[in-house]
């Protein structure tokens, strides 16, 4: 087996302490282990069992013996439940498992049987209902169907901890599998006969690396075109490159590497994928054969014939555009250009107005057809909240969502009830998120895309919006800048035509002169200069919420967003209170890094208005109401109070604080807190969609920082200045960077596809 474990039996006494919540929830209990003649209570401490410990009954305990405070304690990973013995726990077992059968039913059969109660009930029904008064003979065969069934289960159990344990998989996986419809009580069984099927059922936690050691520790074959099948789509699903399409003898020698010698078979591996339905091919105008997951290269296909569908019908029914008398002859004729189909694209790049354009469309749709039958969309959360503020601010009462969030709405024919459809911010839409959107929007509506396509592309495959312009959907690009002038602007336009840019010697934001660049020959100094900036800011200039540093990495490097967090924090907030082991402090800024719902802090007792943040007044005592508040992913907020219980983070787009428990799993680590960090500096990725006065980017002149930087990158990370923007580091780096188009590179047939796809115009008579 891999990985080191012990394991003990005991019987179990008490819990003595439980803390956490859901999936997170720990449970200490005392059990009594017995060794011979001897018996001592142990202390044990893992994943909550959730009430399935019954006092009297025995456990085996899978884990590891720890010292904590001085005191042995056992952490286990895994518990399965023993066969009763004794006549407490056999009275306990019989209760619990057996209907119809009670405390005076069970102690009649232990005087009978001893023992061997369970043993001769599972056996022999119709001889216990026999020689035991008071039980039917239906209520026997119940008991044996009951005990037969949790034998069995704990049969299961005990076999699916030997090979689980100390592999990497999660603490609650034994029980998703004994519940899960494909495995069951046959899990064991099947995972043993053929690991991969923990893939094919996309079970949690299940990935390839651990799956494929489980595999190899079975002894099974490591040539077998299965296992090579997998490595492949493995390879594919952590590519990261964004691409759709991957040449077959790129995935050819891959599988290769991982398998080694004359053993690998590629083309086969990819053939039996293609006949299984996991994998796609295409060949291109070469001849050369291109690979894909199935799923991606059906959601290529989705996208062009919805597109196709719903811009192959008759004449649009968009706002008359004379009627928008609040936009320029400029923006007029682009949107004419962008709306003479159903299906059309708004693009431009910082400052144009493409949101202001779009407004001015929405509010003549509100006149014209409602407001409810307009759906407004971004990719993301702090997307999403952008647009309704600036929807807001135009004095249009829509309210924008995330596209997951609408696809939500669908009825239970699969279609979403608007007509008209704005998706802002498209060029962060990658091809399986506009796929299932397109599937949803019914025949007759009408869709625009908007979108700069010089911006960085999605986090996931593909390049929608730049595969649709280059198909020559409907388009319409705005050109005049309304905001944002001087060198930023230029800046922007000279990476997207000449791939660099001339920042000024000198910050003169009044002369245009708004975008500088700080020569740094290492990170080291680099983070030095950083610092004199922002300790040079003028007093109306907060360094923290005024201010925001971009970088390019995680970690590993010096000028990474880990290191420069941790130095920020302690140079920005040195003062504030350190929170127990969280890694904040009072008055941190943090940023949320997955859309997810918390518990709004009313700021007020709803009795007697005294100032509380707490489940109950601490003036009055009276209990508070919980609302839930989603919080996007990306909204960047303050932490403003902190008890022994939970923060307080305050969010300023839209303004509400939102309460974060402690909520401790059996590692020790804070659940919900998890879920943000530290936002003094943030990546170039998480950037997008937001604007700050003044933006200081980051030059990492690291190889990791070559793989993601690129002249999109830099294009987005300058356009998020307002007001200035500095660049710190090697400007040969950054000249080395923006020579790579990350765009061009992202391998797709969207663009055949939808050509191929488009039908031939009617000529008329």
């Amino acid at each position: 087996m891999a990985g080191k474990h012990q394991e003990i039996v005991g019987e179990f006494v008490r819990v003595k302490h439980a803390f956490g919540e859901d999936d997170d929830r720990v449970v200490i209990a005392e059990i009594r282990i017995k060794d011979g003649t001897l018996s001592f209570p142990a202390v044990v401490k893992g994943p909550d069992p959730h009430d399935d410990l019954m006092l009297g009954l025995s456990y085996k305990f899978v884990g590891s013996w720890s010292e904590y405070r001085g005191n042995k304690q056992f952490w286990f990973k895994q518990f399965t439940q023993l066969e009763p013995l004794t006549r407490s726990s056999v009275v306990a077992y019989l209760c619990r498992y057996c209907h119809g059968i009670g405390t005076s039913l069970a102690n009649k059969l232990f005087e009978t049987y001893g023992q061997d109660t369970c043993q001769v009930l599972r056996e022999d029904p119709g001889k216990v209902a026999n020689e035991v008064s008071g039980l039917t003979i239906e209520v026997a065969k119940l008991a044996q169907h009951a005990l037969l069934a949790n034998q069995r289960m704990e049969e299961t159990r005990i076999q699916l901890t030997e090979l689980m344990a100390g592999r990497g998989f999660s603490k609650s996986i034994i029980e998703t599998l004994l519940k899960h419809r494909r495995f069951g009580l046959d899990a064991a069984k099947i995972i043993r006969r053929n690991p991969f099927s923990l893939l094919v059922n996309k079970v949690k936690s299940a990935g390839f690396a651990r799956v494929d050691r489980l595999y190899l520790d079975l002894k099974h074959s490591p040539h077998k075109l299965k296992r090579q099948l997998f490595c492949l789509l493995d390879a594919i699903k952590n590519d990261g490159s964004g691409h759709t399409w991957f040449r077959a003898s790129v995935l050819g020698e891959m599988i290769k590497k991982k398998v080694g010698g004359t053993n690998a078979r590629p083309m086969l591996a990819m053939m039996l994928g293609i006949k299984a339905g996991y994998l796609a091919k295409r060949k291109d105008e070469n001849g050369v054969v291109w690979i894909a997951e199935s799923l991606a290269a059906d959601n290529e296909a989705v996208i062009a014939e919805r597109i196709d569908e719903l811009n192959s019908l008759p004449a649009p029914q968009w706002p008359d555009l004379s009627s928008l008398v609040s936009l320029t002859d400029h923006q007029r004729e682009t949107l004419a250009l962008a709306l003479s189909s159903h299906v059309g694209l708004l693009l431009g790049t910082p400052g144009t107005g493409k949101t202001f354009t779009a407004a001015a469309v929405m509010q003549a749709l509100c006149r014209e057809v409602g407001g409810h039958r307009i759906a407004c969309a971004a990719p993301t959360g702090k997307a999403a909240v952008r647009l309704t503020q600036a929807l807001q601010g135009y004095g249009l009462p829509l309210k924008a969502t995330t596209i997951h969030s609408l696809l939500f709405q669908a009825d239970e024919f699969g279609q979403l009830p608007y007509d008209y459809y704005v998706l802002d911010e498209s060029s962060m839409d990658d091809t399986d998120l506009t796929a299932e959107l397109l599937r949803l929007i019914p025949v007759g509506s009408h869709v625009l895309f908007i979108g700069d396509p010089y911006q960085l592309p999605p986090v996931g495959h593909g390049a929608v919006l730049r595969d649709m312009l280059s198909a020559g959907l409907p388009q319409g690009e705005l050109t005049e800048v309304k905001r944002n002038a001087g060198r930023i602007v230029q800046a922007c336009k000279e990476i997207r035509t000449d791939g660099t840019f001339s920042p000024s010697t000198r910050f003169d934001p009044s002369a245009g002169e708004n975008l500088c660049h700080i020569e740094c020959p290492t990170s080291e100094a680099g983070v030095a200069r950083l610092t004199q900036l922002l300790n040079k800011t003028p007093q109306s200039v907060n360094p923290v919420w005024d201010c925001q540093v971009i970088c390019t990495v995680n970690e590993k490097t010096v000028a990474s967003r880990k290191e420069l967090n941790k130095y920020l924090q302690g140079y920005l907030n040195p003062g504030g209170e350190v929170i127990g082991e969280t890694g904040f402090r009072l008055n941190d800024k943090v940023i949320c890094k997955l859309n997810s719902s918390f518990q709004l802090v009313v700021g007020k007792c709803e009795m007697c208005g005294h100032p509380t943040c707490e489940a109950h007044c601490q003036e009055c005592g009276a209990k508070q109401t919980e609302y839930s508040e989603r919080v996007a992913k990306g909204e960047i907020g303050r932490i403003t109070q902190a008890s022994k219980k939970h923060l307080i983070i305050t969010m300023e787009s839209p303004v509400r604080s939102v309460r974060i428990p402690f909520r401790a799993n059996s590692d020790g680590e804070a659940g919900s807190l998890g879920l943000w960090d530290l936002a003094y500096a943030v990546t170039g990725h998480s950037s997008q969609g937001s604007q700050w006065k003044y933006v200081f980017i980051m030059a990492d002149d690291s190889y990791g920082a070559d793989r993601v930087s690129s002249r999109e990158w830099w294009y987005t990370t300058i356009s998020r200045a307002e007001l200035g923007c500095f660049t710190i580091g090697k400007k040969t780096a950054i000249d080395r960077q923006c020579k790579r188009i990350s765009l061009k590179d992202r391998k797709t047939f969207l663009v055949e596809r939808i050509r191929e796809t488009k039908k031939p115009t009617e000529v008329q008579a």
